[in-house]
C-alpha cells in the first residue's frame, strides 16, 4: 500500500511539472505571437509615417512655390505704373486706381 501511495505521489509531481511546463510553453508561444503581431504593426506604422512625410514634403514644396509666386505678383503690382491713356477714361473722365490703392 505504501508503495502505491508513493507511486501516486511521484506521478502527481511529474504531472504538476508537466502542467507547469505546458503552461510556460503556452504563455511563451502566446508572447511570441504577440511580439510578431506588434512587429507587423510597427512596420505598417513606419510605412504610413514615410508616406505622410512624403506628402508633407510635397505640400511644403507647393507652399514654397506659391509663396514665391505671390511675392512675384506683389512685386509686379507694386511696380505697375499705368500709362496716361490707361489712367484716364476718355468717355467718363474717371481716374484709374490700381488694386493696391483701394
Amino acid at each position: 500500500m505504501a508503495g502505491l501511495a508513493q507511486l501516486f505521489r511521484t506521478l502527481n509531481e511529474r504531472l504538476e511539472r508537466l502542467v507547469t511546463r505546458v503552461d510556460y510553453l503556452y504563455v511563451h508561444q502566446d508572447a511570441t505571437r504577440n511580439v510578431a503581431g506588434l512587429t507587423r504593426r510597427i512596420e505598417r506604422i513606419e510605412q504610413q509615417q514615410k508616406k505622410l512625410q512624403d506628402s508633407v514634403d510635397k505640400l511644403t514644396a507647393v507652399c514654397d512655390g506659391m509663396e514665391k509666386l505671390c511675392d512675384g505678383m506683389k512685386a509686379s503690382l507694386t511696380d505697375y505704373k499705368p500709362s496716361r491713356s490707361q489712367k484716364m477714361s476718355k468717355r467718363s473722365s474717371v481716374l484709374y486706381t490700381s488694386p493696391l490703392q483701394r
